[in-house]
């Protein structure tokens, strides 16, 4: 069997369809569902999302071009099935379309993965699956700037149900841990949070989720602070009361909002 369920959310069904081209690519699925509680006013709004995460087909003794088309044939293939499992929202890796690269301290060759977020040959391909599968796909590549041809961003493009280009959001926090030193490859994002309207680490996978987006409004953090609630404003008054009411019963909680 090539779909798994996880056993700690509530178990979605997926079609049969879904299962025989999974096991046909050699993809395995993991399926589960996200749902919020009943509400009297208005009904579930579920929708299905795919995360998509891929091994490198190829032996990078390979061109980059080779090993890029191998990644685009499996990226095509982790859509079919998502859209077979009722994917509507398709998110793959970050660089998806190249090997991750980012703690060997080279340049060379991976910024030849690098292209222009519009109009590159991934968004291209992209575009075209979005379209043919009715589908939001999010493609994460790395970016070279259009104007300064040397400034490379860690960029996800974000692809419309149609195939049009939404826009794209470069990666603001960039990590520099021990051997994985990734500000060498890429700048800090300068585009801000944009909205846009609109798995096993030895196998390819793919993970289905059924999400309510009515989860927003119910969901609350480790704090009792609801997603949908006013949080700057919250961060401003909060000080103000443990400071008024010489707050001491839960001193962590202080120190996170001071």
């Amino acid at each position: 069997n090539n779909v798994k369920h996880l056993s700690f959310f509530s178990e979605i069904r997926l079609s049969e369809r879904c299962k025989l081209l999974s096991q046909r690519c050699k993809i395995e699925v993991i399926s589960c569902g996200v749902h919020s509680k009943d509400e009297e006013s208005r009904n579930q709004r579920l929708i299905r999302i795919g995360l998509f995460q891929q091994k490198v087909p190829l032996a990078l003794t390979n061109p980059c071009h080779k090993v890029k088309l191998a990644m685009y044939s499996l990226a095509t293939d982790g859509v079919k099935v998502a859209a077979r499992g009722g994917v509507k929202i398709f998110c793959l890796q970050q660089a998806w379309n190249m090997p991750y690269a980012f703690c060997s301290g080279e340049r060379t060759p991976w910024y030849e993965y690098a292209e222009d977020a519009e109009k590159g040959p991934t968004t291209k391909i992209i575009k075209v699956l979005a379209a043919q599968y009715n589908m939001v796909i999010i493609s994460p590549i790395l970016e070279r700037d259009e104007i300064c041809k040397e400034t490379i961003w860690n960029t996800a493009v974000v692809i419309d149900n149609h195939g049009n280009y939404l826009g794209k959001y470069r990666r603001n926090h960039i990590p520099k841990v021990e051997n994985i030193n990734e500000p060498t490859y890429y700048c800090e994002g300068n585009t801000g949070h944009p909205v846009f309207e609109g798995l096993s680490r030895t196998k390819d996978g793919l993970l289905i989720a059924e999400v309510d987006l009515n989860l927003c409004r119910q969901i609350r953090d480790q704090y009792g602070l609801q997603m949908s609630e006013r949080l700057d404003m919250y961060s401003d008054l909060i000080p103000t009361h443990f400071q008024n009411e010489n707050f001491t019963s839960k001193p962590e909680m202080k120190n996170i909002f001071l």
